[in-house]
C-alpha cells in the first residue's frame, strides 16, 4: 500500500519540533558494521519529513525497549548503549542515566503505580529503582541480581492511588534457560524492602514471553502464564512455585495440539492476553491467550475447572492463519471491542474477532515505493477502536480497527483500510512503541506516540483526535 504525505497525521514543522540533544565527546553514535549483512541491516532511511514534536537523543546505540510511566510524567527508555535512560515527557528533559549494567538494556518496565522502575540487560544483571519522592531526590537502587540472558521483565501489583505507601509489587523475569526469577518488592517511597528471591524452574529451554493470567491479576494469588521456546505453555501458581495447567502447541500450520515431533522444531515469537479493564461488555475473551508462530496463530484457553483445589486446563481452540509464512511479530487485544490486531515480519497486518475467533480483516502494508516493510510493533489506543504498528523502515502507522462498509476483497475480507496517519522521522527500523496518557478533553485518545529506533533516538509524536477519528 502506498502512502503519501497527505495521509500524515500531526505534522510537524522542523522550527516547531523541539530537539533534545545529550552533549557528549563527539563520538559517532552508531556502531560500524562488521559485515555485508549488518551493513544492510543496519542502513539508514532518509525520511522526507520529521513529525515528531520532539527528538531525544541521548542513547550513543540503537534505542531498543521503552515504557512510559502510569503517572504520565517520565518515559524510559533502554539502548544497547548498556544504560537506560527516565526522561520528562513534557520537556524533553533527561532525568536520571542509569549505571551498572554490563550489556544492552533490553527490558524496561514501571510497576503498576510507577513507584519502582525495573531495567534488565542482555546479559541477566535485573536492577531495581525506587522512584524519588521529589525531583531533587535520586532515584535509588533498592535491588540488583543476575540472571541467565534476559528473555522479559512483567510486573504484578494490586491496584493502588496511594503513591507515599505504595502495596507490595512481584516483578517477573525470565531468561535463556527456563528460569523464573520472582521478586517481592516491599517499602514506601523512602525506603524500598526486598523479600527472598523465588525461582522457578522450567524444562532447559528459554522462557520466551509471559503475562499475568487475567482473572487472577485482582486477586491475592496471582498466576504467571510462561511461554517456552519449545512451544509449551505453562500457568504457574506463584506462590506454591507449583505448574497449574500446560499445552504443548506447535508454532507452524500444523495441528494446534502437537505433543512432539522428533523431526519438527516449533516456533513461537509473542504472546498477548486480554486487556484488564476493557471497554466493551462482553467478556468471554478473559481466559483467552493469542500466541503467534510462523504464519499462524495459536488462541488457548486456561480455565479453572474446580475452584476447591485450584485446578486448572489448558487447550488450544483455534489456528488463525494469518495470510503469509512470516514470523507474528505483535499481537495485541482491543480495549473497546473483543478484537485483537497483529503484525508479522512479511509486513502483514490482520484483525481477528475473539468471539468468533476468526479474520476479519487483513492486509499487506508496503512503503511509499511499494516495498515489503515488517511491521515491529503493535498497539490498540485505550479509547477508541484505532491502532498503531512500527515498521522497519522507521514509520509509525495509525490504523481504523473498524471496517467501514461491507465491501469485500478477493478474498473474502472486508477490504483493506487506508491509515488514519502516517508519522514518519526515524532514520532506520523502529524497534518498540508505546502510547502516552488519553487526552484530558473529548474525544478522548492518546496525546502521544512514542518510539524508539535503530537510529539511536526517542520520538515523540504528536496525535491529532480530528484526523484520527475521521
Amino acid at each position: 500500500m502506498v502512502m503519501d504525505d497527505s495521509e500524515n497525521l500531526g505534522h510537524a514543522s522542523y522550527e516547531d519540533m523541539d530537539y533534545v540533544e545529550e552533549c557528549d565527546d563527539g563520538e559517532n553514535r552508531f556502531v560500524e558494521p562488521e559485515s555485508d549483512s549488518e551493513l544492510a541491516d543496519s542502513e539508514e532511511q532518509h525520511p522526507c519529513r520529521d513529525d515528531a514534536i520532539k527528538v531525544l537523543d541521548g542513547h550513543k546505540e540503537s534505542v531498543s525497549c521503552l515504557a512510559p510511566d502510569p503517572l504520565g510524567k517520565y518515559l524510559v527508555s533502554g539502548g544497547q548503549d548498556h544504560v537506560a535512560i527516565v526522561w520528562e515527557v513534557e520537556t524533553g528533559a533527561q532525568v536520571f542515566t542509569t549505571e551498572g549494567h554490563e550489556d544492552s538494556v533490553t527490558c524496561v518496565a514501571f510497576s503498576a503505580t510507577g513507584t519502582y522502575l525495573a531495567t534488565g540487560d542482555m546479559a541477566g544483571g535485573v536492577h531495581v529503582w525506587l522512584r524519588p519522592e521529589t525531583e531533587q531526590q535520586p532515584w535509588k537502587l533498592i535491588h540488583s541480581d543476575n540472571v541467565g540472558d534476559l528473555q522479559w521483565l512483567c510486573w504484578w501489583q494490586p491496584s493502588s492511588t496511594c503513591l507515599t505507601k505504595p502495596l507490595p509489587a512481584v516483578l517477573a523475569s525470565g531468561d535463556s534457560d527456563g528460569l523464573v526469577v520472582l521478586r517481592s518488592i516491599s517499602g514506601s517511597t523512602s525506603k524500598g524492602t526486598i523479600k527472598p528471591v523465588k525461582y522457578i524452574a522450567g524444562s532447559g529451554v528459554p522462557a520466551s514471553a509471559a503475562t499475568f493470567y487475567l482473572p487472577s491479576i485482582n486477586t491475592d494469588r496471582p498466576k504467571l502464564v510462561v511461554l517456552y521456546q519449545n512451544a509449551e505453555l505453562r500457568l504457574w501458581d506463584l506462590k506454591t512455585e507449583q505448574p497449574l495447567a500446560s499445552v504443548q502447541l506447535d508454532g507452524s500450520r500444523n495441528d494446534p495440539n502437537v505433543v512432539g515431533d522428533p523431526g519438527h522444531s516449533p516456533t513461537v515469537f509473542c504472546l498477548a492476553c486480554p486487556q484488564p479493564k476493557p471497554l466493551y461488555s462482553q467478556l468471554k475473551d478473559r481466559e483467552l491467550l493469542a500466541i503467534g508462530g510462523a504464519g499462524v496463530i495459536r488462541v488457548v484457553v486456561i480455565r479453572q475447572t474446580d475452584p476447591s483445589d485450584s485446578s486448572f486446563v489448558a487447550k488450544c481452540i483455534s489456528s488463525v492463519e494469518t495470510g503469509d509464512d512470516g514470523s507474528v511479530e505483535s499481537i495485541d487485544f482491543s480495549w473497546t471491542h473483543p478484537y485483537l490486531a497483529y503484525g508479522t515480519m512479511e509486513g502483514t497486518v490482520g484483525i481477528v474477532d475473539t468471539v468468533k475467533l476468526r479474520v476479519r480483516q487483513k492486509w499487506t502494508y508496503t512503503d511509499q515505493d511499494g516495498g515489503s516493510v515488517s511491521i515491529t510493533c503493535l498497539q490498540w489506543s485505550r479509547a477508541q477502536p484505532v491502532f498503531f504498528t512500527s515498521t522497519s523502515n522507521g514509520e509509525v502507522v495509525a490504523w481504523p480497527g473498524l471496517s467501514s462498509g461491507n465491501e469485500a476483497d478477493l478474498s473474502g475480507f472486508a477490504k483493506a483500510p487506508e491509515p488514519l496517519a502516517v508519522w514518519r522521522g526515524h532514520h532506520a527500523m523502529v524497534l518498540d512503541l508505546a502510547l502516552g496518557d488519553l487526552l484530558s478533553t473529548q474525544p478522548n485518545v492518546e496525546k502521544f506516540i512514542f518510539s524508539a529506533s535503530d537510529d539511536a533516538t526517542v520520538r515523540i509524536f504528536p496525535v491529532e483526535p480530528s484526523v484520527l477519528l475521521r
